[in-house]
């Protein structure tokens, strides 16, 4: 991956209550320092996690490169990656380019389909084709914390595209997960926090700063996260839990 080092970022981590086993961190991971009696471990997933439950004090730093859907230079990064070498490509390709079952063969599948191909037409890479889509979802969709409830016998992406049009994270990042691997650009749904920094440079971040978007693979790059929802108003997050709305069953 050609990102500069200079592109390097250091975050510290400090937790303020218990938790899982769970370590908060950016995409890129290149190294990982423990202030306390941390071991790490990933799965097979790219998930990181320790050997043990999080507890109050228990501090970490990490370092990598944040990075963003939707930044020309990175568009550039990407383009110029090895291609046709890239021993994971095939399999996230078997893994992140299905679409539910529900979905196959129906009308509201091509619809969408047809739609995709007019949203990414002047698209000529796979990374703009991934931009396109976000920001079509930007621009056409509005965000609220009080979306109507899709009916049960509705396909929650289709409904939202085509009914509703309106929603928080959750909506938009199964929207941009379902169209990106219509548009044939593996992609998935991922759960986090934002963490913005005030003045101090310290963010905390609680679960009122929850939030859900899209990452989409990229051959011979990675994972790059997109984040389709609209800016929020300064909210930090969408605390859509505290919403009591219908979690979807994400792709």
């Amino acid at each position: 991956m050609c990102i500069r080092d200079r592109d390097e970022h250091a975050v510290s981590i400090q937790m303020q209550d218990t938790a899982t086993s769970t370590l908060f961190t950016p995409l890129f991971l290149r190294q990982f320092s423990s202030q306390t009696n941390l071991v790490a471990y990933f799965n097979d997933s790219s998930e990181l996690f320790t050997t043990r439950d999080l507890q109050r004090g228990d501090r970490y730093t990490v370092f990598a490169p944040i990075l963003e859907g939707g930044n020309t230079q990175l568009g550039a990064l990407i383009a110029a990656a090895p291609k046709g070498d890239d021993p994971y490509y095939e399999d996230i390709c078997n893994s992140c380019l299905q679409l539910p079952e529900h979905l196959s063969g129906t009308s509201d599948a091509e619809r969408m389909l047809a739609d995709v191909n007019n949203i990414t037409a002047s698209s000529a890479t796979p990374y703009e084709k991934a931009c396109a889509i976000m920001r079509h979802l930007q621009r056409y969709y509005r965000y609220t914390l009080t979306p109507d409830v899709p009916p049960d016998s509705q396909d929650f992406v289709t409904y939202f595209l085509y009914v509703g049009k309106e929603g928080y994270c959750t909506y938009f990042a199964s929207a941009m997960t379902v169209l990106c691997r219509m548009a044939g650009l593996p992609a998935r749904y991922v759960e986090g926090f934002v963490a913005q920094p005030g003045a101090d440079g310290f963010a905390y971040v609680t679960g009122k700063d929850a939030h859900a978007w899209t990452e989409v693979y990229f051959e011979g790059f990675g994972w790059v996260p997109f984040d389709a929802t609209p800016q929020q108003q300064e909210m930090g997050g969408d605390n859509q839990q505290d919403q009591q709305q219908p979690e979807p069953s994400p792709s």
